[in-house]
């Protein structure tokens, strides 16, 4: 009743307004009232001889202006991207809530942090998120995540330094991560094509366990993190490596996991797995294997 009162005039329901199609009916969004629910399709319903009947017809224009998911809700981060570069990031993509998406989100790397979240004092938050992934012409479902946030990480948020810090440490995992994604998939490509070269869709099938991967590997990032950002100095070398070692360690299983499940021929059957763990062990342990599996390792081992 309120919000009707401060908008009494505004459109709230969007498919009760007259819409032919055109570029003229575009409705800025500053126009609408804030509780506004959208219309995405000209369809109509009609009752005709005791049935209901669906008309649709197309359109040559959105409905509303494309405010390129800068919507001033201040619970949601705003992309500092401009057109130029493409889609802003605050569109919510195909992976949802991943640990960049969040890790940027909060530190503001790329974006301008929502006025409404602040650090908490406590000893413990958790952050809520929720969303809509976008779609080609429409939606590709709900995301909602809750992360716990340690109190390492609110006081590295609520101060310049320590925000510098949380965001280093965040982004040398999330690289790590990179890597081991991309090494699954390259591995798991081996076994998807039985050792041959992969037709498009068994590269889509490597992908969809890595992204599998990525899931696992992200399920626990904030708790790891804190663990990390609470221990002394001396200390955070050895607990980068552990992590790293568990997060390969994760991606050997989740490889056997495809090997268990994808289809081979006889002939391929033994020396495929074989040939993908070594490919997947290969690019670990290489020179562009993650940083955190080097920690401590002795120059010469480093370079190699």
């Amino acid at each position: 009743a309120r919000v009707q009162q401060l908008f009494p005039k505004r459109p709230v329901l969007l498919w009760t307004l007259p819409w032919h199609g055109t570029p003229d009916e575009r409705l800025a969004l500053e126009d609408l009232d804030p509780h506004y629910i959208e219309v995405c399709r000209r369809v109509r319903l009609e009752a005709k001889d005791g049935t209901i009947t669906a008309r649709r017809a197309t359109s040559k224009s959105r409905r509303i202006h494309d405010v390129q998911g800068q919507t001033s809700d201040p619970w949601t981060p705003t992309s500092l991207a401009t057109k130029k570069d493409g889609a802003p990031p605050s569109y919510l993509g195909p992976a949802g809530f991943s640990a960049k998406w969040l890790v940027d989100a909060l530190t503001g790397t790329g974006w301008e942090k929502p006025p409404f979240i602040t650090a908490a004092n406590g000893a413990d938050a958790v952050l809520i998120a929720r969303g809509m992934v976008r779609g080609q012409g429409g939606t590709a479902g709900y995301q909602e995540t809750k992360i716990p946030l340690g109190p390492a990480t609110l006081r590295a948020l609520a101060t310049g330094d320590g925000e510098v810090m949380l965001t280093e440490t965040a982004a040398a995992r999330l690289e790590d991560l990179r890597i081991l994604r991309r090494a699954v998939y390259n591995a798991t490509v081996v076994l998807a094509a039985n050792g041959g070269d992969p037709t498009e869709s068994e590269r889509d099938i490597a992908n969809a366990w890595a992204q599998r991967y990525a899931q696992a590997a992200e399920g626990t990032f904030f708790q790891e993190l804190e663990e990390e950002l609470q221990a002394d100095a001396d200390d955070r070398p050895d607990i980068r490596r552990r992590w790293g070692t568990e997060a390969a360690a994760t991606a050997l299983t989740v490889l056997r996991e495809a090997a268990a499940a994808l289809p081979r021929s006889r002939t391929t059957k033994a020396i495929v797995p074989v040939l993908a763990e070594r490919a997947l062990l290969r690019q670990l342990h290489g020179p562009r294997g993650p940083a955190s599996l080097k920690i401590g390792a002795p120059e010469k081992e480093r370079q190699n």
